[in-house]
């Protein structure tokens, strides 16, 4: 494995496939590892180990601001920073690198308790039971309204038109009807 922009954002998917950390945080590593990457040109061929980070995190927000809000684009940076320090560690060591998550200790014991009773085949389920393709995906929350957050649950590889078909679909569940959208 060389240290392409490329492998760095593949390198997500092998480490959760290979049961080496939780496939979610591995997502979300390698949403921002993308993310970020993606105000370069030709970015799958940047070689990591000469970016400078701090410079590439700099056009990251000028050229995103107006798409996220500042502290999505904070976790965005830090999730870049996280991601590029792992992913040299690995590099290091390949052998002894483990990933360290937060202790279970620090959340919400009412989070862990629902986790704990939902089984995992529903997460890929929600539709009477058939499983979805092993599209790898990343939740999204979103601050709908005041006390309202909603998340969405979308592919790493989101296109476009896809984008134009969700658009269309959710303009069809507008409740207020004196008000279009």
């Amino acid at each position: 494995m060389e240290t392409l922009g490329k492998d760095f954002v593949e390198f997500w998917g092998w480490a959760s496939g290979k049961g080496l950390m939780n496939k979610y945080t591995a997502q979300s590593l390698a949403t921002a590892a993308k993310g970020v990457l993606s105000v370069e040109e030709n970015w799958e061929t940047i070689d990591l180990s000469t970016l400078n980070v701090d410079e590439l995190l700099f056009r990251f927000r000028n050229v995103r601001k107006k798409e996220f809000t500042p502290d999505s684009l904070q976790v965005y940076e830090r999730r870049f920073k996280q991601a590029v320090d792992l992913f040299f560690q690995y590099h290091r060591d390949p052998v002894n690198w483990k990933f360290k998550s937060k202790s279970s200790t620090t959340r919400n014991p009412k989070q862990t308790n629902r986790r704990n009773h939902r089984s995992p085949e529903a997460e890929n389920e929600p539709f009477g039971g058939h499983s979805l393709s092993s599209v790898t995906m990343v939740e999204y929350p979103y601050p709908l309204r005041e006390n309202c957050i909603v998340r969405m649950k979308l592919p790493v590889d989101l296109q476009k038109a896809e984008i134009e078909r969700l658009i269309s679909f959710l303009r069809t569940l507008v409740v207020d009807k004196n008000q279009s959208i």
